[in-house]
């Protein structure tokens, strides 16, 4: 995409104009995750996904599952685990084990739980902006934390602009240390389901 440097504009009058535009673009960029965000809200989203973490010490390792999703609650499944969360207790089931762990998350613990959620709690404390690659099919928004502190240096969102369809999330916390979210199919569907883990003659580990 084109991707040129704002300070190569030749006179100080259109520099003052990219000055005075880039509020209204972050103010667009802003409402676009406003509206996102509204939809979860009010729809539940499922997909299939694709994700892969890399950081400078390991070879990237990736997995395969689904998740379901409705404002903050959430359940996916990896594997042989199945994580839900139902607006008050978080449910970690390990199939293997046969094992289901109860226990009552931090803000921080569920935000970092799920990507789609991560976003939306940044959002607030990021400078957002148009990545170059966003196209006539999709926003591609860039999220740059104001605070370096926050230990994520960006956090880009692609959402499909016929309908703000989460496509995929990548956070990256260094120049070699990144998490990749990519949704496979993803829907928008009307049912409620209860994202509430109850599992027949498992070993409950009641953490409350």
């Amino acid at each position: 995409g084109d991707h040129r440097d704002l300070h190569s504009f030749p006179t100080r009058r259109s520099s003052d104009l990219i000055t005075a535009f880039f509020p209204l673009l972050c103010f667009a960029q802003q409402e676009v995750l406003g509206s996102f965000f509204t939809r979860l809200e009010q729809n539940t989203l499922q997909a299939q996904f694709y994700l892969t973490v890399s950081d400078e010490s390991n070879q990237p390792m990736h997995f395969n599952g689904s998740i379901t999703m409705r404002g903050d609650k959430f359940n996916f499944q990896m594997g042989d685990i199945e994580v839900s969360y139902d607006g008050t207790t978080l449910y970690h089931y390990d199939e293997g084990l046969d094992e289901l762990t109860l226990s009552t998350p931090t803000l921080q613990e569920i935000t970092e739980s799920n990507p789609l959620l991560y976003a939306k709690a940044i959002s607030e404390q990021c400078t957002a902006q148009y990545s170059a690659k966003t196209d006539e099919n999709n926003y591609v928004i860039e999220l740059i934390p104001n605070d370096a502190a926050m230990g994520v240096s960006i956090f880009t969102i692609t959402l499909r602009k016929t309908d703000l369809m989460p496509l995929s999330a990548v956070m990256k916390e260094n120049i070699h240390s990144y998490t990749t979210l990519e949704l496979k199919q993803p829907m928008y569907i009307s049912d409620i389901p209860t994202f509430t883990l109850e599992k027949e003659d498992a070993d409950i580990n009641d953490l409350r």
